[in-house]
């Protein structure tokens, strides 16, 4: 049935090119196409299509199977499983591409905007549980100890034009047992033209520099670059510095305290020891010392005895801060020396009551 009144209605017209198009449809009015009984497709006025719904407020294309016995909305299917075909394209008037799908499966986003990120994911979710997900889902027939569960590369184009990779994050199950699963994690960067372990996390530990390369390790603190630093071919350990002469070097401004003691919450029932410096450009004025500290185990306070050297070949000095006698023993259980607090030195006897009191119980 074509009905049409005057300037208006529906109407099928065929017409050679020098007659201006083909038309099916109403020019002025929606067009609905129908199939058993229903209609299936409809095309608004605004040239919207809409497939499976009636609406037309969705985009250019709006496809609807929330009343369809299919499950899939839309399949687009490719001439084969060769690369070199596209299956899929969504372009752009200032890009082009910028959604591809080819027919082996492979997918790409395309941007040539410095400052606009190709892939967004968007949670609208209004609780506080969740927000947006990035599932890396492995589906196995015959899940296996070792497989692997995801990589993502980072690549770039080489100054030959080669695509080389430069980084990788992967994971692995190191445990399939249900119950008592096991995973590892892998942070690894590409050094000069080789792929190497940088940071590797497993079920026991975390290791750092796992390729065991020349690689330093660097903490960095808010005032200070070399907080704690690993020297990765030397193995040695700086704090402060990142250059440490031995084993364990620690460096700081004057004062510096290193200082090793026990854990007692009460401060008074901690003990312990360390060292303290001074750098200066007065050679006299430079010393080194150690401490010992039985009460409090800091360094504070007036209870302690320490041992000072000065430079310029200056002085050893030997300090007990605290009003008590300073003894000197032999074999352990022989005290052979005693200096009292009130400058009386004993040989012999820990009661001098001379300057010098050398006391022998038998010979000369």
């Amino acid at each position: 049935h074509i009905n049409k009144s005057s300037g208006t209605g529906s109407f099928i017209r065929f017409q050679d090119t020098g007659g201006g198009g083909v038309y099916i449809g109403a020019r002025s009015n929606l067009m609905e196409l129908y199939a058993g009984g229903a209609e299936r497709m409809r095309i608004s006025s605004t040239g919207n299509v809409s497939i499976g719904s009636t609406s037309s407020a969705y985009g250019r294309l709006f496809v609807d199977a929330a009343t369809n016995a299919a499950s899939t909305a839309l399949a687009v299917r490719g001439r084969d499983s060769s690369a070199s075909y596209i299956a899929l394209n969504v372009m752009n008037n200032a890009d082009g591409a910028i959604f591809t799908v080819l027919n082996n499966g492979k997918a790409e986003i395309t941007t040539a905007q410095d400052s606009v990120a190709p892939l967004t994911l968007k949670s609208t979710y209004n609780g506080s549980t969740a927000g947006p997900l990035l599932d890396l889902y492995r589906k196995s027939g015959t899940p296996s100890d070792g497989d692997n569960l995801g990589t993502i590369t980072f690549t770039a184009d080489t100054n030959v034009g080669s695509i080389n990779e430069f980084a990788r994050i992967e994971s692995t199950a190191l445990d399939v047992t249900d119950t008592t699963e096991d995973g590892a994690l892998k942070l690894a960067v590409v050094t000069a033209g080789t792929l190497r372990s940088r940071v590797y996390m497993d079920s026991t530990e975390t290791v750092f520099n796992d390729a065991s390369q020349d690689f330093d390790f660097r903490v960095e603190s808010d005032n200070d670059a070399n907080a704690l630093f690993v020297q990765g071919s030397s193995g040695s350990v700086g704090m402060g510095t990142n250059a440490p002469e031995a084993a364990l070097t620690v460096a700081g401004p004057n004062y510096t305290h290193a200082i090793f003691r026990t854990n007692q919450s009460t401060a008074s029932q901690r003990a312990g020891g360390g060292f303290s410096s001074l750098g200066h450009a007065t050679a006299t004025s430079r010393f080194a010392r150690l401490f010992l500290d039985a009460d409090g185990g800091n360094f504070s306070g007036s209870d302690y005895f320490t041992i000072e050297k000065f430079g310029n070949s200056g002085e050893v000095k030997l300090l007990q801060y605290s009003n008590a006698n300073m003894s000197f023993w032999v074999n352990t259980s022989t005290q052979a020396m005693t200096i009292k607090n009130d400058g009386n030195v004993g040989i012999g006897t820990n009661a001098p009551s001379e300057m010098l009191h050398i006391n022998k119980s038998s010979g000369t």
